[in-house]
């Protein structure tokens, strides 16, 4: 059940390189976007400081997908905490109503990563006390 190697479980190596590959994608992406939004700003006159904070609030939650790699819970923990941020900010700013729920779209596919990063972050920590033990 165990491999020798590690003390992982087959489940925890599974959904581990599943959230690895499924947090490069969001990284990717996230880059490509920031890039776009740097180089070619689409953006017409000033407007409220309060509306950068929703996108550094999942960058931020990304950015957790990143450390996640070396650290699963802290990273874990960040993206969805994060995550959350965004979906408050967003509910505080705009109300709840349609674009609440674009926004839970949108946040869904950073989160999921961030809960199997914190679930193999767990499952790991619990068989490395119990073998140890």
């Amino acid at each position: 059940m165990f491999n020798h190697g590690t003390g992982q479980d087959k489940l925890t190596r599974i959904l581990r390189w599943v959230a690895r590959i499924w947090g490069a994608i969001i990284i990717v992406i996230t880059t490509l976007i920031f890039l776009g939004e740097i180089l070619f700003p689409h953006t017409e006159g000033p407007y409220p400081f309060y509306e950068n904070l929703m996108p550094l609030s999942l960058l931020i939650s990304v950015l957790g997908l990143a450390i996640a790699w070396r650290w699963e819970i802290r990273g874990g923990v960040i993206t969805i905490v994060f995550s959350l941020v965004n979906l408050a900010l967003y509910w505080g700013i705009r109300g709840v109503g349609r674009g609440l729920a674009m926004v839970v779209l949108i946040t869904m596919p950073v989160v999921i990563p961030g809960i199997l990063f914190l679930i193999c972050g767990l499952r790991s920590s619990e068989k490395h006390q119990t073998s140890s033990t």
